[in-house]
């Protein structure tokens, strides 16, 4: 399984900000503190945890680059473990689609899948 800098040398050669990698990837495990090894991955390593990332961030691009640092995070773990998070099966196949879907937004700035991806992200509602 990758450690902290590999995600961070992986997602920085995406071109993602390194400060928005840095960011993501230590957010994405921090509860490995409290569950030491695979255990920790029941926790902010899905789809809801990656759309929570975000939209901690104001503008459009920087979501879209924490999204797409969250999810190449957990396609990482789900190519080099097979324990990442549960239902196991279930989490790697939906990052596997999404980090393609993400990666064609951001590099080549395909308009479906971008209109995809901002959906996920867009703005929380404050209501």
């Amino acid at each position: 399984m990758p450690i902290g800098r590999e995600h961070v040398r992986k997602c920085i050669e995406l071109g993602i900000k390194r400060e928005i990698c840095k960011e993501v990837n230590k957010w994405i495990d921090e509860p490995v503190k409290q569950k030491p090894g695979c255990n920790h991955r029941k926790h902010r390593h899905d789809l809801e945890a990656c759309i929570e990332i975000a939209q901690e961030y104001k503008s459009l691009e920087e979501r879209l680059e924490a999204f797409l640092a969250c999810v190449q995070h957990i396609y990482e773990d789900c190519k080099h473990s097979s324990k990442v998070s549960a239902p196991p099966d279930i989490q790697c196949e939906l990052m596997d689609k999404l980090f393609f879907i993400a990666l064609q937004c951001y590099i080549d700035g395909d308009e479906e899948y971008c209109k995809l991806v901002h959906k996920l992200i867009e703005e929380k509602c404050t209501c």
